[in-house]
């Protein structure tokens, strides 16, 4: 039996407790092989502000070659932070 595959189309939380990081490993612990498409950078530091940092459209498109060449059984999104992203991940 193969094991099931999603792909976590969202943003990378630098210091692992949200994003990217928590899908994928959530992922593992329910079984499930997780794939990645990172949609934007988050860098935050307790006594500082927070930034986030939009990845070009380019780098993006990276999810369509994973789902031809790995596919995937299910797909979540998570922060898609800008109205460009939300509109090419909806296509």
């Amino acid at each position: 039996m193969q094991v099931p595959r999603a792909l976590s189309i969202a943003g990378s939380a630098a210091r692992g407790g949200a994003g990217i990081q928590t899908d994928l490993k959530t992922f593992q612990e329910m079984d499930v092989f997780g794939l990645s498409a990172i949609t934007s950078m988050v860098a935050n530091h307790p006594r500082s502000d927070q930034d986030v940092f939009p990845i070009g459209m380019p780098l993006k498109r990276k999810y369509y070659t994973v789902l031809r060449d790995a596919g995937a059984d299910a797909i979540k999104t998570g922060m898609l932070y800008t109205n460009e992203i939300i509109a090419h991940v909806a296509k």
